[in-house]
């Protein structure tokens, strides 16, 4: 019979859990659950009031898929030419990685990184404070401004 193809638009969320991702959706008079497709290692809950396509195979609304899952008024505006953005529509954090390879995190309070090793081969560029909890093993040179202050006391360079 073949595949219809519609807009729904998310009135509950998942409860994100079982084998697959459902969301309650309504489309026209119908509401129904449709199991979420998710893009390969991308994973999301789309939050009421998104936007999705839905597959129906043969018209069954039992078997219907979503695609998608954003609400029109969170759409990112702006992009150019091969940017990427991931963004959480709930708090506002984005990753953007722009045409010419820069990429801008914009967190909320913390951001961790659990990893066993961590490693930048930049030069690194912090402004804000930066606190330490463990050693420090420096190569190189140390060019400072300000007072240092370590286990010795305070000291200029």
């Amino acid at each position: 019979m073949g595949v219809e193809l519609m807009w729904a638009e998310v009135m509950e969320p998942s409860a994100d859990a079982g084998p697959y991702k459902q969301v309650k959706v309504k489309s026209s008079s119908n509401e129904f659950r449709a199991t979420v497709i998710e893009n390969g290692g991308f994973h999301q809950s789309a939050m009421a009031g998104s936007q999705v396509m839905l597959l129906v195979p043969d018209g069954d609304l039992s078997k219907a898929v979503a695609v998608g899952g954003q609400a029109p008024k969170d759409r990112v505006n702006g992009q150019t030419e091969g940017m990427v953005t991931i963004k959480n529509h709930k708090t506002g954090q984005t990753i953007e990685m722009d045409a010419d390879g820069n990429v801008t995190i914009s967190m909320g309070e913390t951001c961790i990184i659990n990893a066993t090793k961590m490693e930048i081969n930049a030069n690194v560029e912090i402004t804000g404070d930066v606190e330490i909890t463990g050693d420090i093993t420096h190569t190189g040179n140390n060019n400072q401004s300000g007072v240092h202050v370590d286990s010795n006391g305070p000291h200029t360079a």
